[in-house]
């Protein structure tokens, strides 16, 4: 009788532990980018947490073991705020291209166009749908997403569950956003030197010629100019973004995604 209500509760702990695990885990991966976008199937969002969950399960039951005896609802509702709070930070890198994109849209003349994205049920700008699609599969190709992976396990050496949460890490969330919204104007830099350069020769023009329909002569130029210039600036925003998400996605829970 005494090793079956052992057994019994040595079960129940371990319920409770992958669960907690999982609500850390799913967490993150419900709003990161690539895993969290529309167009991934929920079951397989799902899967992708349990399969994850069980991996770092059997490395968790002994360090966790002490949370799993005593379980409250705080401590599973701790769990998913941590994993929002991750999870967000990757989101808000990939918003800063979405801004980017609408920027450099709105500079070559493509701004009043909405292209359908699969990140944005509302649809997205057109440079917004290029850049935002094209870093996500080189995040992926590049196997950068391991780098998301490696914050989730990292976090619980930071971040026990039942541990008091991060404030600190919380509140620098601000200085996050600051940060993505400093990379899209980075990001958008080339366009508005070159197109506020186009714009001042066109006023020039219009002010010698005033007869000459200088918005229509104006507007093919414009946008092959911008399509030009994302030719041209594709491989500096591609490094700048991925250069910013290596060296300072998750600050405060990983110290180096390299290392």
């Amino acid at each position: 009788m005494l090793s079956t209500a052992s057994s019994y509760s040595f079960l129940t702990q371990s319920v409770v532990l992958f669960f907690l695990i999982f609500a850390r885990v799913g967490s993150t991966l419900s709003v990161a980018a690539g895993f969290g976008e529309t167009f991934v199937s929920p079951r397989i969002r799902l899967m992708l947490a349990l399969s994850i969950s069980f991996c770092l399960f059997f490395p968790l039951e002994h360090p966790l073991a002490h949370v799993a005896k005593a379980p409250s609802l705080g401590i599973f509702l701790g769990e998913v705020v941590i994993g929002l709070f991750m999870g967000l930070l990757v989101r808000m890198a990939v918003l800063a291209l979405e801004t980017a994109g609408a920027a450099m849209s709105m500079f070559s003349g493509l701004h009043l166009g909405s292209f359908f994205s699969p990140l944005f049920p509302q649809g997205e700008s057109p440079y917004g749908t290029f850049l935002t699609m094209t870093m996500i599969t080189l995040m992926f190709l590049g196997d950068m997403h391991h780098w998301i992976l490696k914050g989730v396990v990292e976090s619980y050496r930071l971040c026990e569950p039942g541990a008091p949460l991060p404030l600190l890490q919380f509140a620098s969330f601000a200085d996050w956003v600051n940060r993505c919204f400093i990379l899209s104007l980075q990001l958008a830099a080339p366009f508005l030197v070159t197109q506020l350069l186009f714009f001042l020769g066109v006023g020039l023009v219009n002010r010698l010629v005033a007869q000459m329909q200088v918005y229509f002569l104006s507007q093919p130029i414009q946008i092959l100019m911008g399509l030009a210039m994302l030719a041209i600036s594709l491989p500096l925003v591609t490094k700048t973004f991925f250069t910013f998400f290596a060296g300072a996605i998750f600050p405060r829970f990983v110290a180096s995604p390299a290392g």
